[in-house]
């Protein structure tokens, strides 16, 4: 039997549990059948509270753990038309986005069966309040009996009906019931005790149905509602509420949680505009701009998040328009969100955790506190927040620095291609979902990348406190500017077809301008995502972060792919036939390379370090062929693009053990990326080891299809063979499969940690 943990801390194996009631000759009358894990929470003190506090560290399975998550509302107001995809979908993106706990506000209700389910299987806890809550006017709870008598009935029936699953970790009385400091019933600001008839009630029947398990009497709870800056330092705030609005200015908000003492914030908030394209689809004719309190659209029923004189305020001017005005709005609510996530998992275990109000928004309002919009879809605030450690940042980047040397510093790095069709299904979004707009692939490239290194141990994804993202189509940008037909399939990767049939049509091929098809997009893209990147704000394990753009440049598909992209297999017959016509269509094909390039540079004019050339096609050819049709181009494009000493790359799939020789000696390549997996690492050892730095060489299908032990054997040996020649990023060779499993992934840390420096074989 294995433990079950919550998301980011391990794994969540279920078992099924059948419970049979049989008569006195063994026939069955009844049978339960129920999915359970098993797991022990435990609830300390934090770190320097009161004596007298609640305890609000969460300890799981021996192992404390910072709770971190979302208030989760209804997904949909019609919620009783929602299916199991409904929740599934939702769940994912907060599993996915580092979440560990979602709680069921009592202005919610008990759901539906397959939330728990779900919530099983992706580790993430809930804390389930009953049906209780504050109006605003009224906040304390009912004392008659009659009322106690109803709401223990309903108290009942919830713990019965969800006691089984293991997500659900503590039962709350309610939501905000409270009366005034003075210990009125009418009022804001201090808690209900749990001595207040109708919670002590509720104690006691979770005690006798579901004593294994936490009850609150409500929250938030303690001394005080909300944590005011005057009472800092007195020991007041225990479980609180807010703030939800954003501050005066930043600096305010510092000088706030720097002085934080609450041991818990159930509910932090700061509101934040809904998409441009949601606000005006849901406009229903309304206008939409400007986004004030005189506004009718925005006024009803979201008056309360309004925050247009504070933006204009901090702006020193109105937005030019509604695209304007909600980037300052997103970039807001993700500062300041990030301000308090930070503040409060750096006091951790003095504070035991933070959640979000609110997750979602349930109708289509233009401005609220919900880091996923209606549709599902994060705002920025969402993917801001990066639950990787900086000094793990700190370590990949002395191993990935040591690599270059041909050193190592404590083991080999580790490093995968992954890209966008690995992550798709794992976030259940159709594949040209991705090449949508600039906007929405720069959304979902952040979100890869967060769950990249929230759950794959590897080295080259971040080595500073900044990720780097850019506009992404598959390897068909080159071929789509030359003039190819390009397949956008909705779930499959973009193919580009060949348009050039006769050698006739090669000859009158023309360099197309610098702006042809995908060039000219991905330029434009760049340009909005640049723009994007500068009002994205990002944590790192609670330090301030940020989002870099990757160098405008060509995509780095070497001319004879190219040339087999146009012109199809026809191509490599015509190189025999027609070599003349194929060389003056090479040269083209780079010179148009060049000129692109070089005008990409005056639209990213930072300096270049590396040229990384993909060469696939030519693993079919000759060392002779290769020398004749491929090293010229190739060559004339590292000598060209490439400043001196900077770093040529170059990627072969397949077999290419033939052609190293010519990338030592004619291209004078030194970094030989991603190579495919049919090369023998003993042969790539032999040939290139100590020459160029390598990085592979795992069969992808092994790494889907084939057992953790399987897969660390042939990464052990992968090692054993390279990793003495110094210079060796462990990886796939090449391309991680969809569907790849997470623990197949991780295990090829665990092997380099494994084989270490071999016992000082390895160069340090």
């Amino acid at each position: 039997m294995e433990l079950w943990w919550p998301n980011l801390e391990g794994n969540q194996p279920l078992y099924t549990v059948t419970c049979r009631l049989v008569d006195d000759e063994g026939v069955e009358q009844d049978s339960v059948f129920r999915r359970v894990g098993f797991r022990h929470v435990d609830w300390v003190p934090c770190e320097g509270a009161p004596c007298e506090a609640d305890p609000w560290v969460c300890v799981v399975n021996g192992r404390p753990v910072f709770l971190q998550g979302v208030n989760f509302a209804p997904i949909r107001a019609n919620y009783a038309d929602l299916t199991r995809a409904d929740y599934e979908t939702r769940l994912n993106v907060y599993r996915d986005l580092g979440c560990n706990m979602l709680r069921i506000n009592a202005c919610g209700f008990l759901e539906k069966e397959w939330f728990y389910d779900l919530c099983d299987e992706l580790g993430l806890m809930v804390w389930q309040e009953f049906p209780l809550t504050s109006s605003g006017i009224e906040n304390w709870p009912p004392e008659d009996e009659t009322s106690i008598g109803e709401m223990e009935r309903i108290a009942r029936s919830f713990i019965e009906r969800r006691r089984h699953h293991v997500s659900l970790t503590l039962w709350s009385g309610g939501n905000e019931l409270q009366g005034d400091l003075e210990g009125n019933k009418t009022g804001t600001g201090k808690p209900c005790s749990p001595d207040h008839p109708m919670l002590k009630r509720l104690a006691a029947l979770v005690g006798q149905l579901d004593s294994g398990r936490r009850f609150i009497h409500t929250s938030p709870s303690g001394p005080r509602a909300c944590a005011a800056a005057d009472d800092f330092g007195k020991g007041l705030h225990w479980d609180v509420h807010g703030p939800w609005n954003a501050f005066g200015n930043m600096q305010e908000a510092q000088r706030y949680w720097s002085a934080d003492d609450a041991l818990f914030r159930s509910e932090l908030g700061c509101p934040g505009a809904s998409p441009v394209e949601q606000i005006e689809k849901y406009a229903g004719g309304l206008p939409v701009f400007p986004a004030t309190a005189d506004s009718p659209f925005w006024s009803h029923p979201t008056r309360w998040w309004i925050d247009w004189p504070r933006l204009v305020a901090a702006h020193g001017r109105e937005p030019r328009d509604l695209a304007e005005y909600v980037a300052w709005s997103q970039a807001s609510q993700a500062e300041v969100l990030c301000a308090g996530m930070k503040a409060c998992k750096a006091r951790f275990p003095r504070c035991g955790g933070v959640l979000l109000w609110t997750g979602h928004d349930t109708s289509p309002i233009p401005i609220n506190t919900s880091i996923l919009d209606y549709e599902g879809r994060p705002k920025p605030a969402a993917l801001a927040l990066i639950d990787y450690p900086p000094e793990k940042m700190e370590t990949s980047r002395k191993r990935m620095e040591a690599r270059e040397r041909f050193k190592y510093v404590d083991q080999a790095p580790v490093g995968f291609c992954l890209v966008p069709r690995y992550f798709a299904p794992v976030f259940e979004i159709p594949y040209q979902e991705i090449f949508k707009d600039a906007e929405t692939q720069y959304h979902w490239l952040l979100q890869f990348t967060k769950y990249r290194l929230e759950n794959i141990p590897e080295d080259t994804v971040c080595c500073g406190l900044a990720i780097t993202v850019g506009p992404y189509f598959d390897n068909v940008i080159d071929a789509d500017a030359f003039g190819a037909e390009v397949i956008w399939p909705e779930n499959e990767t973009l193919q580009a077809c060949p348009t050039i049939r006769t050698v006739e049509l090669m000859e009158r091929f023309e360099i197309p301008p610098t702006d042809a098809g995908l060039w000219g997009r991905v330029r434009d893209w760049w340009l909005e995502m640049k723009e994007l990147a500068g009002q994205t704000r990002l944590t790192f394990g609670g330090r301030e972060g940020r989002v870099e753009l990757g160098q405008l440049g060509i995509s780095g598909i070497g001319p004879h792919m190219i040339a087999i992209d146009l012109a199809g297999m026809d191509f490599y017959w015509w190189m025999l036939e027609y070599p003349e016509a194929c060389h003056r269509f090479l040269g083209k094909i780079t010179r148009g390379l060049i000129r692109t390039e070089e005008y990409y540079r005056t639209v990213d004019p930072r300096p270049r370090t590396c040229l990384g050339l993909a060469e696939d096609s030519s693993q079919i050819m000759s060392p002779k062929a290769f020398r004749e049709f491929v090293v010229p181009y190739d060559r004339m494009l590292y000598e060209t693009i490439s400043p001196p000493g900077a770093l040529r790359s170059m990627h072969m799939c397949g077999k290419s053990a033939h052609l190293h020789k010519a990338l030592v000696e004619d291209l004078k390549v030194n970094s030989f990326d991603a190579f495919g997996y049919q090369v023998p690492p003993s042969v790539a050892a032999e040939n290139l080891g100590g020459k160029m730095l390598l990085s592979g060489n795992i069969n992808p299908m092994l790494m889907r299809n084939g057992s953790k032990q399987e897969v660390k054997q042939a990464c052990l040996e992968a090692l054993e063979a390279m990793a003495p020649c110094g210079g060796l990023l462990l990886g796939d060779g090449a391309n991680v499969c969809p569907g790849t499993p997470l623990e197949n992934l991780a295990v090829f840390t665990e092997a380099a940690e494994e084989f270490g420096l071999a016992d000082g074989r390895l160069p340090q």
